[in-house]
């Protein structure tokens, strides 16, 4: 059975969050497969990746612009970290590894195991250990 290495982060929201402050994060893994991902109001991020896959998350706040930041890092055996910035400044973009995606092109992101991202060109579903199961299933591993 899938275990949840990192239960679901709820990050208080101020009355007024800024649209592009995550308002839960995390991360599910069988081991064989992870799913790491970020609820917005208008939308759901996910990164598949077929291994363990282990997720930092770093989030600051600019008061004066009222805008919001986060960083998060992704990191598995035998590939670069992978590093993902959300800017409030930036609602519908993330920058992975330097490169920006438009999230208008698709919110799901699977991570190969050589550690390139592929953005597919669609929504992905509530993040569950059975969509993880799914997701497995539709890419092979």
């Amino acid at each position: 059975m899938a275990r949840i290495l990192a239960a679901t982060i709820i990050l208080f929201c101020a009355a007024i969050a800024s649209p592009q402050q995550a308002s839960a994060e995390g991360l599910i893994s069988t081991g064989n497969a992870s799913l790491y991902y970020l609820k917005y109001p208008q939308r759901v991020v996910v990164f598949y990746y077929p291994g363990e896959l282990n997720a930092s998350s770093r989030s600051s706040e600019n008061p004066v612009l009222k805008t919001h930041r986060t960083d998060i890092t992704l990191q598995a055996k035998n590939i670069q970290p992978i590093v993902v910035t959300g800017d409030s400044a930036k609602p519908g973009d993330l920058q992975i590894n330097g490169k920006e995606y438009h999230l208008s092109a698709g919110s799901l992101f699977r991570v190969s195991a050589k550690g390139e991202i592929l953005q597919l060109p669609f929504a992905p579903l509530e993040p569950t250990e059975a969509y993880l199961a799914a997701l497995r299933s539709y890419f092979g591993r």
